[in-house]
């Protein structure tokens, strides 16, 4: 028996559309996608807000980590 596995993965997280004032900073947000066996690596990961519509994607790193550094 094979120890392979076979992982299908998607993350959908949904931003609330949230009034930022003039001049504010950029919100950021980091993600870890994990599993029943451990991180995902690889995992493409999508950001949307439901009020502007916008969409942002990110790719997990080896430790499962997806950043999305400016929303």
């Amino acid at each position: 028996m094979s120890n392979a596995r076979a992982v299908g993965c998607s993350l959908l997280l949904f931003a609330s559309g949230l009034a930022v004032p003039a001049g504010a900073a950029d919100s950021s947000l980091t993600v870890t996608v994990r599993d029943n066996y451990g991180v995902i690596p690889r995992a493409t990961v999508r950001v949307t807000s439901g009020e502007m519509g916008a969409s942002h994607r990110a790719t997990t790193d080896d430790a499962g980590v997806a950043r999305f550094p400016a929303l």
